[in-house]
């Protein structure tokens, strides 16, 4: 099925029963994360080092322990944030996702512009100006390892990664042959962020 047949015979996308929990506890999760986030910039006058500078003028008269670069509450809300952020992600796609281009976008398009956006972080400002260590925070296996290490090897491959999501979004936009099965795979190696792509990938490769 083309792109415009879909946009004209979908206006809003339908997840499998598991796929539609996952999302709904998904979101509620990522709430708790950005809970857990502002609480630690209330207590902690410097929430985290990977973030030099960034903290509230005055906070509250208690002080989260550090847990390796952060506060306990911070380290904590990223790290969920990350795993939930692509139920989020999924959950935009449903409600906004009216049109083949848009649940292109929102599935596909975000996390790779996600995943990117991490990267050029790691590289050019986390790695600089923090010790990396396995406790950060990461929203793909590869992005984890690279920030984990400071190896370039990693970063090769998490820009690879990254490049590979760019190229099916593009393929997408031509409605290429095997543009499916490109967006799958990106899904597939940049877990968990790359739940939306596979599941895109999948569902274009049934059609």
């Amino acid at each position: 099925m083309t792109e415009a047949n879909l946009s004209s015979s979908e206006s809003r996308t339908r997840y499998p029963e598991p796929l539609s929990t996952a999302t709904a506890i998904g979101t509620r999760l990522f709430a708790v994360a950005v809970a857990l986030v502002v609480i630690a910039f209330l207590t902690n006058p410097t929430p985290t080092q990977d973030l030099p500078g960034v903290g509230l003028p005055a906070t509250a008269p208690v002080t989260q322990p550090h847990w390796g670069h952060s506060a306990a509450s911070y380290l904590v809300g990223m790290w969920l944030w990350e795993f939930t952020f692509p139920f989020v992600v999924l959950a935009a796609a449903r409600r906004w996702g009216t049109t083949a281009r848009a649940n292109r976008g929102l599935l596909l398009g975000l996390p790779v512009a996600y995943m990117l956006a991490l990267y050029l972080y790691c590289r050019f400002h986390y790695l600089p100006n923090v010790t990396p260590t396995p406790l950060g925070p990461a929203a793909t296996g590869v992005c984890w390892a690279y920030c984990a290490t400071g190896d370039p090897t990693w970063g090769l491959a998490t820009l690879t990664v990254g490049l590979l999501g760019f190229g099916a979004w593009l393929a997408t936009r031509a409605d290429a042959r095997g543009s499916g099965w490109l967006a799958a795979s990106f899904g597939l190696l940049s877990l968990p962020l790359g739940v939306p792509a596979l599941y895109w990938g999948y569902d274009r490769i049934s059609r």
